[in-house]
């Protein structure tokens, strides 16, 4: 019975995202509403069955929990990427404003302001990378260690 919950729980979100697509390209509104309820309702359901399930991991779960470290570096990089390309294009802009006839001080200020947030979307990707893989090492083990480097 579970399994037929799930099933129907997945097709009602398939439904509601088929809903809110009908609605965008037909231009009418007010079908969003149900597809959003669809789909809500079809999260809900397979959260419940996946909560209520059995307790023991199946095969894909093990395999998850075994990528975690990549997976998680993986989202933290792709997750900054389009913070990364409008602060690049705001350099680009930057570039391209100077010879413009706009007052050179906002210019300048806006380009390092740009260059700065720059820098601190990457600095943070590269410290959720460390917190990732230092969460992901055993308590007592050297980070080199748990990556099967061998210290001198």
């Amino acid at each position: 019975m579970r399994r037929n919950a799930t099933i129907l729980s997945i097709v009602v979100a398939v439904v509601g995202i088929a809903v809110v697509v009908f609605s965008e390209l037909s231009g009418v509104s007010w079908p969003r509403i149900i597809g959003i309820v669809l789909i809500s309702l079809g999260g809900i359901g397979v959260g419940v069955a996946a909560g209520l399930g059995d307790e023991r991991p199946g095969r894909w779960l093990g395999r998850l929990r075994d990528a975690r470290v990549a997976i998680g570096v993986a989202l933290a990089i792709v997750m900054v990427l389009p913070v990364v390309a409008a602060l690049a294009g705001a350099i680009v802009g930057f570039f391209s404003a100077l010879g413009s006839g706009l007052n050179p001080a906002v210019v300048t200020g806006g380009g390092v302001i740009a260059l700065l947030m720059l820098v601190a979307a990457l600095g943070s990707v590269w410290i959720a990378v460390r917190a990732i893989r230092r969460a992901a090492t055993p308590a007592g083990v050297p980070q080199e260690a748990a990556a099967g480097e061998e210290r001198a």
